[in-house]
C-alpha cells in the first residue's frame, strides 16, 4: 500500500486546473478523501489566491515591459528628431524654439498612435543609419 503524498495533490490542485475527481482518478484515492482533505485545507481558497497572485504578477511584468518598450520608442523618437534637426541645419534650414517645441510635444505624444504622416510606412528599424540620414537630408 502507498502513501498519498497530499502535499503534491494539493500543489497540483492549487496550481493547475485538475478538478478533485481527476485528482482522485490520477493518484488511485477516493473521490471522498480528496474532498475532505481540500476542505479540510482550504484548497479552493488556496486556489483563488495562487491564482489572483499569479494574474497581478503577469499585469505587472506586461507593464513593465510596456514602459519599457515606451521609454525605448522614445528614445528612437528622440534620435528622429535630432537627427531631422540636423539635416535642416545642413540644409540652411532655420528652426526656432516654436519649432523645437512643437516636435517635442509630437514626442511626448501618445506613442500608441499612428506615426505621423511623413513616417507611416517606414520599416525604421531595418533602416540603416545611412539610409535615415539620406531619407531626413530630403526632408523639408
Amino acid at each position: 500500500m502507498t502513501t498519498t503524498n497530499w502535499q503534491a495533490l494539493e500543489t497540483e490542485y492549487v496550481t493547475g486546473d485538475v478538478t478533485y475527481a481527476g485528482l482522485a482518478v490520477k493518484h488511485a484515492v477516493s473521490l471522498r478523501q480528496v474532498a475532505n482533505h481540500a476542505k479540510a485545507e482550504g484548497w479552493v481558497a488556496k486556489r483563488e489566491q495562487w491564482r489572483n497572485e499569479t494574474a497581478s504578477k503577469a499585469q505587472q511584468k506586461s507593464s513593465d515591459v510596456a514602459a519599457e518598450v515606451h521609454g525605448l520608442l522614445y528614445e528612437i523618437w528622440r534620435e528622429l528628431l535630432r537627427r531631422y534637426l540636423q539635416a535642416l541645419q545642413k540644409a540652411g534650414i532655420e528652426v526656432d524654439a516654436d519649432d523645437v517645441r512643437g516636435w517635442t510635444k509630437l514626442l511626448m505624444a501618445d506613442l500608441s498612435k499612428k506615426p505621423p504622416l511623413p513616417l507611416q510606412g517606414l520599416d525604421l528599424a531595418g533602416m540603416s543609419d545611412a539610409e535615415l540620414d539620406e531619407i531626413l537630408s530630403h526632408e523639408g
